[in-house]
């Protein structure tokens, strides 16, 4: 099975109850993608919570991808890939979204 989440506020609700069944006799095969700022969870956060169970639990590999922010040509090249759009055109969409996130 594959499992892609994207969690956004009570999202990790929905992982915290997918955890419970992580290490189950059964055998499940899962892989979780999330992506999340670590400046906006917290060791109380409920995301936290399930990241750390995961991590303590012996029958779960997890692996941390740790990403920089984005620079303005590396989100502009990636919103012109994903839109299909030459680099000049979404240039303003990309100074938008940059100003919105901080990268």
């Amino acid at each position: 099975a594959l499992l892609v989440a994207l969690i956004k506020g009570s999202g990790a609700d929905i992982l915290s109850s997918q955890s419970s069944q992580v290490g189950s006799e059964d055998e499940m095969n899962v892989m979780f993608v999330g992506s999340y700022r670590d400046n906006e969870v917290d060791d109380a956060h409920p995301l936290a919570r399930v990241l750390c169970d995961f991590a303590s639990d012996k029958t779960v590999d997890v692996t941390n991808i740790p990403l920089l922010r984005f620079t303005l040509e590396t989100l502009n090249e990636m919103l012109s890939d994903s839109l299909l759009m030459p680099i000049r055109r979404v240039r303003s969409l990309s100074e938008i979204v940059m100003q919105k996130t901080d990268g």
